[in-house]
């Protein structure tokens, strides 16, 4: 990583706000409980090289597009903290989630199956279970987060209603027995969060 990125990366660190860090801070322990804290290279991982659960390609994808194999390499434990705030935890809006216990499923689960997915997942559970309207759209705007932190109890249910909702899904079909064991072992951790 050069020292361009490793100063935006203090910088950030620095930007943190006690209240958030401290979810956050909770949500990133239990990510690092599942994804690899050491370097591996499987020529069979599409993501190609990968540590602390940040591959080359998301990587490329998120922070820089000219990452390279020596930049997840030599990633350390407090540069994806800080990464995985900036580039999931704030921007696909799990900050702003009231509970704690949602907030870290969520964040977990859009981190393993993207984030508009498990969003619409969590749109649709609010509409079904506290009789909203909100757009499924999987976009947590400020209408969709206003009656999310409204309904309660959605974190005791939410892992049930993700793990349907992708066992059910055609396009997650063909790959739910690769899948599977990965996402049941990360969602239904949730339900002891």
């Amino acid at each position: 990583m050069n020292i361009v990125n490793r100063l935006i990366i203090i910088i950030l660190a620095f930007s943190l706000t006690n209240a958030q860090a401290s979810s956050y801070d909770d949500a990133f322990d239990v990510l690092m409980k599942y994804e690899g804290i050491i370097y591996h290279d499987n020529p069979k991982d599409p993501g190609g090289p990968t540590k602390f659960g940040w591959t080359l390609k998301s990587y490329r994808q998120t922070v820089s597009r000219n990452a390279t194999k020596e930049t997840i390499r030599s990633m350390t434990k407090d540069e994806a903290r800080i990464l995985y705030k900036k580039y999931w935890w704030v921007k696909y809006s799990a900050s702003k989630i009231k509970s704690k216990k949602l907030a870290i499923q969520l964040f977990i689960a859009q981190i393993n199956m993207g984030p508009y997915r498990p969003n619409r997942v969590l749109q649709e559970m609010v509409n079904d279970i506290c009789d909203n309207n909100i757009r499924m759209d999987g976009i947590l705007g400020s209408n969709s987060l206003k009656y999310i932190n409204r309904c309660a109890g959605l974190a005791n249910g939410y892992p049930y209603y993700l793990h349907l909702t992708y066992k059910n899904d055609p396009e997650v079909s063909a790959v739910w027995k690769w899948a599977k064991k990965g996402l049941r072992h990360r969602i239904f951790h949730f339900v002891d969060l």
